[in-house]
């Protein structure tokens, strides 16, 4: 099983590639059986495979629409109404 970053579809991230000094905004699509993950880069609408390491999460701000990462509402929906410290809190849209 794969230990490194995990991600599903519609998140958004930050594609940087090996070796490359500026990242790309893409969106996650597609969660590919090698481990990799086919994303959309934001302004051209390129489509690209990439792996794990390759890629960061984009940190949401306040009001963005979010998608739930882990635990029990994982996978649910919601728009984030606040921080306070290092939780996050979303009001989810079922």
């Amino acid at each position: 099983m794969n230990e490194g970053p995990y991600f599903m579809p519609d998140i958004v991230v930050n594609e940087r590639g090996l070796g490359k000094e500026e990242s790309v905004v893409g969106i996650v699509r597609e969660v590919l059986m090698d481990g990799s993950y086919r994303i959309v880069l934001g302004d051209n609408g390129e489509t690209m495979t990439v792996l794990p390491d390759e890629m960061d999460l984009v940190a949401p701000w306040k009001n963005d629409k979010v998608k739930i990462m882990a635990g029990v509402q994982c996978g649910t929906t919601g728009k984030l109404i606040g921080v306070d410290g290092s939780d996050r809190i979303v009001k989810l849209t079922y």
